[in-house]
This record gives structure tokens, sequence and C-alpha cells, in this order.
């Protein structure tokens, strides 16, 4: 019938599930954009459904989903049906590729300690427990050289700095914040791991966008946000392209291209 179809059995049960998600989703989207609500409403429903889970590997509770490009189809079903869910979905999605791709490194290296605690966010986003939400984008400034700082204490990291597009924050239970490292031999560029309701943790509710109203995107403040010490890990030099940055982020692009496939075809 023309339109893209996922490549993997486990992506068809995936986009699957996104279709009879759309077909909700699609009622009640132009009530939410214009009272500028956000969709708590169809998170619920994607968390209890376990559709916020298909990329989880499988001994951790998930479908095991790991082509972009099913990733994307189902991200453009819902896009078909609700653009403010498409894209605060797609945020997620890229927290749990990022937390895979981790696991796996860290299963390779016999990182037990990293190994148990990525594991341990992954089985409970699988049961539905746990949203991701990324934060990277700041006024004036590109992806990979965020003003956004963490600075060691005894503790661990204290986080200071503000993001725009907290998309998804509104729903998060984790958010992902690019981070500047200024120590010995750097800047370097930081990924911090933020509970989302923690200490320090402030969103503005500052976002009012023309047809995705609904998104969350607010904008997002850590004033002296205290983090412990394995929150926080170097992904390489600030303000420079890296083969982890890219691996981390470039899905993401992808994802909110399908997004927007799906608005063009509904319209």
């Amino acid at each position: 019938d023309g339109q893209l179809q996922p490549y993997s059995a486990a992506g068809r049960q995936w986009v699957d599930q996104a279709e009879q998600h759309a077909l909700r989703f699609a009622q009640r989207a132009a009530a939410y954009d214009a009272d500028g609500r956000f969709t708590h409403e169809n998170f619920t429903e994607m968390r209890e459904s376990g559709f916020i889970g298909a990329q989880v590997p499988e001994p951790m509770g998930g479908l095991g989903v790991d082509s972009i490009h099913d990733w994307a189809v189902a991200v453009e079903r819902i896009g078909r049906a609700d653009a403010s869910t498409a894209i605060a979905i797609n945020m997620h999605f890229l927290g749990v590729w990022r937390h895979t791709r981790l696991w796996i490194d860290a299963a390779g290296r016999g990182d037990t300690a990293r190994l148990e605690v990525l594991a341990q966010w992954l089985r409970r986003t699988a049961e539905g427990k746990l949203v991701n939400c990324g934060t990277s984008s700041e006024n004036g400034t590109a992806l990979t050289a965020p003003r956004t700082t963490a600075v060691r204490n005894e503790a661990g990291w204290i986080i200071n700095g503000r993001k725009a597009f907290g998309t998804l924050s509104m729903e998060a239970d984790l958010l992902f914040v690019p981070v500047r490292i200024d120590e010995e031999g750097g800047p370097w560029l930081g990924m911090a791991t933020v509970p989302a309701h923690g200490e320090g943790v402030r969103g503005l509710e500052n976002w009012d966008a023309l047809g995705m109203r609904a998104s969350g995107s607010q904008d997002i403040e850590f004033v002296d946000c205290p983090l412990p010490a394995e929150n926080v890990v170097v992904n390489g030099r600030w303000a420079e392209l890296n083969a982890s940055f890219i691996t981390s982020m470039a899905p993401a692009v992808l994802g909110l291209a399908a997004a927007f496939l799906g608005i063009a075809e509904s319209a």
C-alpha cells in the first residue's frame, strides 16, 4: 500500500501496537492541542500496554526491537494521529536506545556495577514504570557545546544550567542532560542522567507552539541539582562531534522525521 513497513517480527508487533494506540489518540488530539494540555492520558495507555518498552532487550522484558527503521515506523504511525504525542514519545525512545547501547557496552567491558544500574532502568521501562526525556538544546549554542555545567563534589556532581525544548518532561521520570565538564584536559562533553522530579529541577511551563501545544516542550532549569557519581559520564571533548554522541543522538533525528512524515500523511 506504499506506506512504511517494519523490517522485523518484533517491529511488526510494535507497529501494530502503535496503530491501535493511534486510533484513540486521533480522537482526542485536537482537544489537547486547543487546551494546551500535555497528553498524560496517552502516555498512561502506552505505559500500560508495554509500548514504551519495545526496545528493551528481551531478557529484561521488552520486545527487543533494535532496528532504527522500525523505531521510525512506530513513531510515524503515532504522528498520523497526534503530532504532540509523536514528537514526545520519540524523545523517550531515544532514552531507551541509549540505555540499551550503554548496557551492551557495559556487558562487553565487564562493568558489573554499571550493568546492574542500566538493567534496572531497562526493566522498569519494560514494566511501564520509567519514561525518559532528552533535554539537549540550549539557546545560543550547539548541541555539542552545552553551557549547562557538571561540577564534582564529595557526593558526586552538581548540575547548573537551563535547557530549551524539554519535550516530554511533564511525564518523564528521567532526564538526559548534556553538560560541560571543566576538568584537566577539558572542557569535556558529559551526559548526566537526572531524576525528573529531583532536587534542583524545575520545569518552566513556557511552551505554546502551534499544532504541538500538547508535547510539553517546556524549558528545564537546573539549580544546584545534586547527582551521584555514576549519573554523569564523559562522552568526549566539548564542542566536538564524536562517535558516542552521534550514536546516541542521530537516531532521534530520524524519529522526528518520521513523526513529521506521519503528520504530512494525515494532512
